[in-house]
């Protein structure tokens, strides 16, 4: 149905743990900066580990081995097409409420009155200083949330998604049930989307050219500049470790050209229209915000 440029290419890259012995014999080659990530003779979609591997046992695993390019046919094969990385970012947050939401005097209207209140007085100008600073900095701490659900890793101290455990990349204690990838529909629902795995498991590709200056317009779906070498990736994988790769971050972002494949890189479909699968679902309306106390209630 479409050609697959890992398997156009003869080769991609794979973590060297999970690739067997026979099949590391014939590896020549690595990456100086990263010497356990090697090219792999034979690895594609559906080998993704090397040509003795196979995905019999994980058809519900997401698929790897997939370029840019490959995503992009597939998703116009589909019907649909891939996220920019502001939808996947916004998706990642979920429409998440800013706690300052929840304190009543940062959302008080009458303004002037409270500068009235603050001419009263050197004391009651320190004040309100100190009380606006106080309400900034809420403000920003509310609404840079690292993780879909928030700010702990683990939630009550159990995993939300599937990254790496141990001291990478040496070991690997899998404590969140996996070594490498996990299907596609396990953990719980990451936020008030219902999206799972938009962080860990695979890197997932974006429409954007990857540029490090932020583009101010168009303010509703930005989508970066119209030229570039690389293109972004988002979400981390479950090579991703906070000492090394500390990119599941709803924020984190990565780049990679559009022929690139990896044992760790994937992709999910957007669209500009309802499937008509999806016509008898409940979808969740943009004004619907997650309920603040469930959010604390997690991070305690």
């Amino acid at each position: 149905m479409l050609g697959w440029l890992a398997e156009s290419f003869g080769n991609s890259f794979c973590l060297e743990n999970y690739v067997s012995e026979e099949v590391l014999k014939n590896v020549t080659q690595s990456v100086a900066a990263a010497p356990w990530w090697v090219p792999i003779n034979g690895a594609d979609w559906r080998h993704p580990n090397g040509p003795d591997s196979s995905i019999k046992d994980i058809m519900d695993h997401p698929v790897v081995h997939v370029s840019w390019n490959d995503a992009v046919k597939y998703c116009e094969w589909a019907g649909k097409r891939l996220p920019t990385e502001a939808e996947f970012e916004r998706a990642c947050k979920g429409n998440l409420k800013s706690r300052s939401d929840n304190f009543p005097l940062y959302k008080y209207k009458r303004k002037r009155e409270i500068i009235m209140y603050c001419v009263w007085g050197g004391g009651m100008i320190v004040f309100c200083i100190l009380f606006l600073m106080f309400t900034f900095f809420l403000n920003i701490a509310s609404t840079c949330r690292l993780f879909p659900w928030g700010n702990k890793e683990e939630p009550k101290g159990k995993h939300w998604m599937n990254i790496w455990h141990g001291k990478f990349p040496s070991e690997n204690t899998a404590d969140d049930g996996y070594h490498t990838t996990a299907p596609v529909t396990e953990f719980p629902e990451q936020n008030i989307f219902g999206v799972k795995n938009i962080i860990g498991n695979v890197w997932e590709w974006t429409q954007d050219w990857w540029e490090t200056k932020f583009t101010p317009t168009p303010k509703k779906n930005p989508k970066g500049p119209r030229f570039g070498t690389d293109k972004v990736k988002k979400g981390g994988s479950y090579m991703c470790h906070k000492n090394y790769c500390y990119r599941y971050r709803c924020d984190a972002r990565s780049q990679n050209t559009p022929d690139s494949s990896a044992v760790n890189l994937g992709f999910r479909c957007a669209s500009d229209t309802l499937p008509s699968y999806l016509n008898d679902i409940n979808l969740v309306q943009e004004e619907v915000l997650l309920d603040e106390d469930n959010i604390v209630k997690e991070e305690l």
